[in-house]
């Protein structure tokens, strides 16, 4: 419902039929792939942090099929795979994945949907002043800290500068 369109019955009807259907494929989908996962631990360790990513792009395609955000259907695939108790493998597997492949994208997304040329040059100004401020707080405030607890100048400085990536 979009731009203060009025909600029909047939459009409210629609939307509760949706919402049904990815209930029930989602409850039964979880079932299915709880045992699956669990039943793959015992053989194929190493492979669940890849069968998990499908899982949940899967989860997330059939979430959107009935007009349900996508991230409702990753969510659910999460919650089955922190039930099959692989969770801190499966979770420090795919974090690699996620800060390396998935947020660019994302970012990459927000971007393109940015018109930069329309913004103002107040706005712009803020963006700089707001980056370098987040930039300066995390170098001085995690420097500031590993020099508190005794490390060297240029530790402090590696440390400070190193505090928003994910290794």
């Amino acid at each position: 419902i979009q731009n203060g369109e009025n909600l029909s019955s047939s459009v409210l009807l629609n939307l509760i039929i949706d919402f049904a259907l990815f209930t029930i494929i989602a409850i039964t989908l979880g079932f299915l792939m709880y045992y699956i996962f669990k039943k793959i631990s015992k053989k194929e360790h190493d492979y669940i942090p890849n069968y998990a990513i499908a899982y949940a792009l899967i989860s997330a395609f059939i979430a959107e099929y009935f007009n349900i955000s996508g991230v409702i259907g990753a969510y659910i695939a999460g919650i089955v795979m922190g039930a099959t108790g692989n969770t801190l493998y499966t979770r420090n597997h795919i974090e690699d994945m996620v800060y390396l492949f998935f947020n660019p994208i994302f970012f990459a997304s927000i971007g393109l949907k940015l018109h930069t040329l329309s913004l103002p040059k107040t706005v712009w100004c803020f963006i700089i002043i707001l980056t370098a401020v987040s930039i300066l707080d995390k170098l001085i405030g995690c420097g500031l800290g590993a020099k508190i607890c005794k490390y060297k100048n240029k530790e402090s400085f590696q440390i400070g500068l190193r505090n928003g990536s994910p290794w």
